[in-house]
């Protein structure tokens, strides 16, 4: 039986299925796209990295930078974790009540039958999102609702989501964040990483890309890795 938030919301939706077939194709685009998702946010951690006046002395920006990945890779670690030991739940799109699949056929994703709770989605980018809160307050806002609207509100359209789905993982991204942005922890664990990236700047900055191309398409490739040798 469906909580009370997610079977309000999700007969709320219903009433806009189909009406737009523009509007619709966007969500699919949206939820699909990559590049709208993970490449917005790591074109925001390279240009800030770079951005003019940073230099390999300045450590308080980049050590921010990389408390954010560090936050990433622990609320990615969490959620998969609940992933794999909560009790196991069918996304929307496979509910035989709410016949959501057959609303969205050409849906790339309709044949994942993974558990829906939490969301990997709203779990990454808003621990994504609140690290940059990290660096601006205004950057923060703007992305917090970026990841709210153009990525997490996708995928509930599209049944690929409960609402409650999206509210734990953004809930876990967030602690997650502010976990490993917390002062205290942030100058043991970053300081060194950042000593090391004066001393050896390619192994550093070839690590940051595999990190953030990772990012990109939210650790597909360590979880298709992870599958083959663990099951």
């Amino acid at each position: 039986m469906l909580p009370a938030l997610d079977h309000t919301l999700l007969v709320s939706l219903d009433h806009f299925l189909r009406h737009s077939p523009s509007f619709d194709s966007l969500m699919i685009m949206l939820s699909e796209n990559n590049l709208f998702k993970g490449g917005v946010f790591t074109i925001m951690l390279w240009w800030l990295w770079f951005q003019q006046g940073s230099t390999d002395t300045d450590f308080p920006l980049r050590k921010t930078l990389l408390a954010i990945l560090g936050g990433c890779l622990l609320a990615m670690g969490v959620a998969r974790f609940a992933t794999h030991t909560v009790p196991f739940r069918a996304r929307p799109i496979h509910n035989p009540e709410l016949h959501l699949a057959q609303q969205f056929p050409g849906l790339a994703n309709i044949t994942d039958h993974s558990n829906s709770f939490p969301s990997d989605h709203a779990t990454l980018f808003f621990a994504l999102a609140t690290g940059f809160c990290f660096v601006s307050r205004r950057l923060g806002v703007l992305a917090l609702l970026y990841a709210t609207f153009m990525i997490c509100l996708p995928r509930v359209y599209l049944g690929l989501h409960y609402p409650t789905d999206i509210l734990a993982g953004a809930l876990l991204g967030v602690l997650s964040a502010c976990a490993t942005n917390y002062a205290p922890v942030r100058d043991r664990l970053f300081t060194p990483l950042l000593r090391w990236q004066q001393l050896h700047p390619s192994p550093f900055y070839a690590a940051l890309f595999l990190m953030t191309y990772q990012l990109d398409e939210l650790f597909d490739s360590v979880r298709s890795l992870a599958s083959y040798f663990f099951g």
